[in-house]
């Protein structure tokens, strides 16, 4: 009985610890994994893991027959980088053995413990965004800063909605409907030329283009049911801001051109404001900036070699994935980190915006087009990801490892 109990709260305490991952943006495959070797560190000679963006069942057998079932709920969640590299380095001590189960309580603690972005500092980091992003779209340097100054009135909108406790999906589209208004109204003042231009760049921080990449990277794994979920989830919030957008810009329309180097660059620094965002130490922030202008730096000099936007997207996102799995090693920390902000360039926000905007305008062709070559760049991020992950697993054996490495860490 005492064996029974014992067993019990070690579940609990692996659920705790992978809850908090799922909470902070880690990926499923990486939740179960790490449940299913901190039960075994504490004692399960058996456990069985299954989990979905919404929950978390575990089932854990002891040496002596003894066996626990626990399910946890898991309610929406964000990106916390900062987060999700102390939870994966609290799995790695518990794995090693580095602590008992009765400090992990006070450990995650002081992890959920962690403060918040300050507003203005947020607010900041939107206009970065917004304006890095907007330019790297195309828009002129006065539509960049319209863009930078709209992201602020974004922030302050999403945060007063949060506030009073909205529905998550009903605040992103009335937040997107406004701000869409607010760039409508810059343009007719004269202070921004184009509307889409200046539109791109908000709606690359509300359209969930990581969830969406991540979800069809689930169902590449064969995590169907976590895949499919998430997916029609996050298209559906893509839909609600990109259809936001669009209404208050129905009409408009725009040539965008930039220089490849400075498109780059834009990208690289839209890199760094989406870093600050998901919480990423400082320390980590010139890698993600290294991140994001590799991917994008990337797709271009492929451009130059093949004719496809698809094919210069699987490479791109396959050098990311070495890049991200090398950094992990490197600087001991989750790869994705590194593999999150340097998507950043590559979601094609702009693709799925201009494929509402033809569904407003009644172009039931266009739009079809464009939908189906914006699913398909997604599906060319993640059989790059894969093809990224198949090389680093096969390298990986063949590094001579040092004598006292920990075999049971953590990957």
């Amino acid at each position: 009985m005492e064996d029974g109990k014992h067993l019990d709260s070690h579940i609990s305490l692996a659920l705790d610890i992978g809850m908090q991952m799922l909470l902070a943006g880690a990926q499923i495959s990486r939740v179960e994994d790490s449940i299913g070797r901190i039960c075994k560190a504490l004692g399960a000679v058996e456990t069985h893991v299954f989990s979905v963006t919404s929950g978390i069942i575990v089932t854990a057998f002891d040496a002596k027959g003894n066996s626990a079932t626990q399910l946890r709920r898991i309610h929406a969640g964000g990106l916390n980088m900062t987060r999700l590299e102390k939870l994966n380095q609290l799995s790695r001590d518990i794995c090693a053995n580095r602590i008992t189960d009765t400090e992990i309580p006070g450990r995650l603690a002081q992890i959920e413990a962690g403060s918040d972005m300050p507003l203005w500092v947020l607010s900041l980091v939107y206009a970065l965004i917004s304006g890095s992003l907007s330019v790297f779209f195309g828009a002129c340097w006065t539509d960049g800063l319209c863009a930078a100054g709209t992201g602020v009135i974004l922030c302050l909108l999403e945060y007063w909605m949060k506030k009073i406790n909205l529905d998550h999906v009903f605040t992103v589209f009335l937040v997107s409907l406004l701000t869409g208004f607010c760039n409508r109204a810059l343009v007719m003042l004269g202070l921004g030329q184009s509307y889409d231009a200046i539109s791109i760049g908000n709606i690359m921080l509300l359209i969930p283009g990581i969830a969406m990449t991540n979800a069809v990277h689930d169902m590449f794994v064969d995590d169907m049911l976590s895949g499919v979920s998430r997916f029609f989830r996050s298209l559906v919030i893509a839909f609600l801001v990109a259809f936001a957008f669009t209404l208050p810009g129905a009409g408009s329309g725009s040539t965008l051109l930039i220089n490849p180097f400075l498109q780059t660059l834009m990208g690289a620094l839209g890199s760094v404001g989406f870093a600050l965002t998901f919480r990423i130490r400082i320390k980590r922030l010139f890698f993600a900036f290294l991140g994001g202008f590799l991917s994008w730096g990337t797709y271009c000099i492929a451009g130059l070699f093949v004719g496809h936007e698809a094919l210069q997207y699987l490479i791109a996102t396959t050098v990311l994935t070495l890049y991200a799995e090398g950094m992990a090693r490197l600087l001991r920390c989750p790869s994705t980190i590194m593999l999150v902000s340097g998507w950043i360039p590559l979601i094609p926000g702009g693709a799925l915006y201009y494929s509402i905007s033809a569904l407003v305008q009644d172009n039931m062709n266009l739009f079809v087009d464009r939908i189906l070559h914006t699913f398909i760049l997604m599906i060319a991020m993640s059989a790059g990801m894969l093809i990224g992950m198949t090389i680093v697993h096969f390298i990986t054996p063949l590094r001579p490892h040092r004598k006292h490495t920990k075999r049971h860490l953590l990957p």
